[in-house]
């Protein structure tokens, strides 16, 4: 937090990186009995940092980059699959909430792929 206000490039792609690793971080923890982690706290693809800086950014050189136009999808699969993942854990589904972590994990390689790209640039 004490980074947000300093001028850093592409700093919200780094920051959501970050993010995004702390977020599955939260769903590993649920599983384990770490944390109480349920559905309604796990934010959608679009109110995510992620998310809303993807649904704002006009920089061309960002918009015209193939990475941009590839990462919605995974991005709300990520999202989707883990709050899906709590709700079942919550169910007490054990397997289908590690199907859906799972399902998240192989969409979360892709979106640090593609933010990868994005910050090589």
């Amino acid at each position: 937090a004490s980074l947000d206000g300093r001028e850093i490039t592409d700093y919200v792609l780094h920051r959501a990186k970050s993010d995004h690793f702390l977020w599955k971080k939260r769903l590993s923890e649920m599983l384990v009995g770490i944390n109480n982690l349920t559905e309604g706290e796990l934010a959608d693809h679009h109110s995510c940092r992620l998310g809303k800086w993807y649904d704002t950014v006009s920089d061309e050189t960002i918009t015209s980059h193939p990475a941009y136009a590839q990462l919605e999808g995974p991005h709300e699969i990520v999202h989707n699959s883990g709050k899906q993942a709590a709700a079942r854990f919550a169910q007490g589904d054990r397997e289908g909430a590690l199907e859906l972590i799972e399902k998240m994990n192989e969409a979360s390689v892709k979106v640090v792929e593609l933010l990868d790209a994005l910050i090589d640039r």
